[in-house]
This record gives C-alpha cells, structure tokens and sequence, in this order.
C-alpha cells in the first residue's frame, strides 16, 4: 500500500490527477481508465518503478526506512523550498520541507486501503495547498 500512495502522489504532483480510489483501481487492475489511457499508464508506470525500486537497496543502512512523501497539500512547501535552495542556495527550508513529509510518512498506516485514505482525509494530503494545511497532528 505505501508504494500505492507514494506513486499516487508523486503523480499529483506532476499534474496527472485521479480520485485515490479510481488511482487504486488503475493499480490494481492494471487497466487503463477510458478516455484516460495516457495518464492511467503513467499512474501504472510510477507504482511499478516504486515497487521495483523498494526490491534493490539503494540507501545506506544508516537511513534505513527513510521515506518522505509529499502529499499534494504540501505542494507549495516544496516548490517554495526548491526555489529557495536552487535560486539562494538556502537548504534550511528544503530540510524543514523533508522532515515535515518523512515526519508524515512515518505515520501513515499502510496496513489498508481503508486505514491509509482516512489518515490521509484526516491529514488534509489530498487537498490543494490554497484550501487546507498538512495537519500531522490528526495522525496517531
């Protein structure tokens, strides 16, 4: 499930927007979504590079379980924290940003679909950064 959710957005973040659900199909039934056969192999194609990539360790030990998704809330903390360390050479925000989404990817509960999309509603991860804030405090 937490390669589903990586891979779902990773995507959003890129532009190609699904409904989690409808995203979780595509995955699991491998079948494009009419009308929409571009953008669903791009959903297919991300799951299976993450799977792929969770088989071979790349990562020193030391960093072992390290992960940090960016939910597509937090969109803006990102593209402002990239902008900050490419344009002013400032990496403080850039580590606040990636601590934030490992902090978040460490509480998420990958058991379910089920468990995960309620974490994710409580967290406000799917919604646009102009509606809502990453609220970790709603995680366990």
């Amino acid at each position: 499930m937490q390669s589903f959710v990586e891979s779902y957005f990773s995507n959003y973040i890129e532009g190609t927007k699904f409904v989690i659900e409808e995203a979780l199909k595509i995955v699991n039934s491998r079948s494009p979504q009419e009308f929409r056969e571009d953008d669903s192999h791009d959903v297919i194609g991300t799951f299976d590079a993450i799977e792929a990539s969770k088989a071979i360790p790349t990562m020193p030990d030391t960093t072992e379980g390290f992960e940090a998704l960016l939910p597509t809330v937090f969109r803006e903390d990102y593209i402002l924290a990239l902008k900050a360390l490419s344009n002013e050479g400032h990496a403080e925000p850039y580590v606040r940003m990636l601590t934030t989404a490992a902090k978040f990817s460490a509480l998420l509960d990958y058991a379910t679909p089920d468990r995960v999309f309620v974490q994710l509603d409580k967290s406000n991860a799917k919604k646009e950064p102009d509606v809502a804030k990453l609220n970790l405090g709603a995680l366990p």
